[in-house]
Parts: C-alpha cells; sequence; structure tokens
C-alpha cells in the first residue's frame, strides 16, 4: 500500500490544480462543468484516503505499545 501522507496529499492537490487550469481550453460548457466536478470527485477522495491512511497509522502505533 502506498503511504499517502500529507506530502502525497499536496503533490495530488497540484496535480488537481494544474488540471484544472487547464479546463479553460475545452470548448464545450458542459462537458467543462462535468470535468471539474469529476476533479472535486477525485479531491476529496484524495484527502479521505490521506484521513484514513493517519487513522491506521495511529492506530498501529497504539497497538505497538501497548
Amino acid at each position: 500500500m502506498k503511504n499517502k501522507d500529507i506530502n502525497w496529499y499536496n503533490k495530488k492537490l497540484l496535480d488537481i490544480k494544474e488540471k484544472s487550469r487547464n479546463l479553460k481550453y475545452v470548448d464545450d460548457p458542459s462537458m467543462r462543468k462535468k470535468m471539474k466536478k469529476d476533479l472535486k470527485i477525485e479531491q476529496r477522495g484524495a484527502k479521505r484516503s490521506e484521513k484514513n491512511n493517519l487513522k491506521t497509522w495511529i492506530k498501529k502505533e497504539i497497538d505497538n505499545n501497548e
């Protein structure tokens, strides 16, 4: 499993922002809106993944100390 820490999330966020900036070249407004929506979903998924990875790391640390 990939280590999804804050650095991974920041790189993912920069990638999403770059894709978002390139949307101005899409001519079809409905397609642009759909692509923006998909990027937002991808961003929320990345945030959720980073939080979940943090929770599992904390759980492992607690289990190791006991």
